[in-house]
């Protein structure tokens, strides 16, 4: 049997492929990695790449957060540079709030085209019919105008913010998932209640891992689950050069990895 031809960075045969993670405590890296290898599997062999988890002193850096992200950036920096210097030909950050902390810290963190930035991946994977869309992620991000900004260009035109008391149910719902005091599947019933509460929302943007994780690869066309989407540009990014990738569809919603 031949072997698939390996795709180096220029696009031909100098190497396989490799993309990388920056992995932002262990639930949220392994989300990411086994995401990234659930999308592998329905590439055609010729185009699999191979996925390396790059590890932060996460703690550290999650106890600055949301707060004082010009710190926790600062903190993150080491790692940034780690994988840009890394073999993986494209990588991801595991954490969404992260993005604003390397924004704000663009000059001296010093990202490159390998970085696969949340406005890259939004500007590219975003279908229209979202005009009237809601964030659904921590307290912070919910409440933040950092990452509505990144949807500038798209057709939404209007976000509709959860009441306090859905706000709260929602950042505790991530809280529980992430403390394991709640089961993915029961989470999910639970974020089903809080979109039903919101007839009107065309499209929610799923800016969470723990909610992620909740939702499995749903079906749902009104989510829009930037983690996933991450992945799914990560790849695209990672094995063409010169050529769209191609995903088999998935024969029916995948469950949530058990972690």
């Amino acid at each position: 049997m031949n072997e698939p031809e390996p795709i180096g960075n220029d696009g031909v045969n100098s190497g396989f492929a490799e993309v990388g993670i920056v992995g932002c405590g262990w639930r949220s890296a392994m989300w990411y990695y086994g995401t990234l290898q659930t999308l592998n599997d329905r590439l055609p062999s010729a185009q699999h790449v191979a996925v390396s988890i790059h590890g932060t002193a996460f703690p550290a850096i999650d106890a600055l957060l949301p707060d004082d992200l010009e710190s926790a950036g600062r903190l993150l920096k080491p790692y940034i540079e780690r994988t840009e210097r890394s073999a993986s030909r494209k990588y991801l950050l595991a954490n969404i709030t992260l993005h604003e902390a390397v924004d704000r810290l663009s000059d001296d963190i010093g990202t490159t085209e390998k970085f696969v930035h949340l406005r890259e991946v939004i500007a590219a994977r975003w279908k229209a019919g979202g005009t009237s869309s809601m964030v659904v992620g921590s307290a912070h991000t919910m409440r933040s105008g950092y990452l509505r900004s990144l949807f500038q260009g798209t057709d939404v035109r209007r976000w509709v913010e959860a009441d306090s008391a859905d706000l709260e149910r929602i950042d505790h719902i991530r809280k529980q998932v992430y403390s394991g005091e709640l089961a993915p599947a029961d989470a999910s019933e639970e974020i089903a209640s809080v979109f039903a509460r919101y007839p009107a929302v065309d499209r929610f943007v799923i800016a969470c891992t723990e909610h992620s994780l909740a939702l499995g690869h749903s079906s749902d066309q009104r989510v829009f689950d930037l983690g996933f989407e991450q992945c799914r540009h990560l790849l695209h990014r990672a094995a063409t050069s010169d050529k769209a990738t191609t995903f088999r569809p998935m024969t029916q919603p995948q469950p949530p990895h058990s972690w």
